[in-house]
């Protein structure tokens, strides 16, 4: 499931593949999911596996996969 807070911005060129999608539901978070999903910028060029949990910053052109998210390697 992908969770993506209101007023996210989204570039140019996400692609969402097979499996990562179970629902699409928009309702009002509570004041807990708000508070644990603010300001995480995610860069440029990033790869994030299947399954991972993003709670923090990722760089740019980073390979990142786990729960929570941990950085694996470089792609650029």
């Amino acid at each position: 499931m992908v969770l993506i807070i209101r007023n996210a911005t989204n570039g140019d060129y996400i692609l969402i593949v097979h499996g990562t999608l179970n629902s699409f539901e928009v309702y009002p978070l509570s004041p807990m999911v708000r508070r644990k999903h603010q300001c995480i910028d995610i860069g440029q060029g990033f790869i994030i596996g299947a399954g991972s949990v993003v709670t923090k910053d990722i760089s740019p052109f980073r390979f990142t996969v786990d729960n929570p998210v941990r950085v694996y390697g470089s792609i650029k």
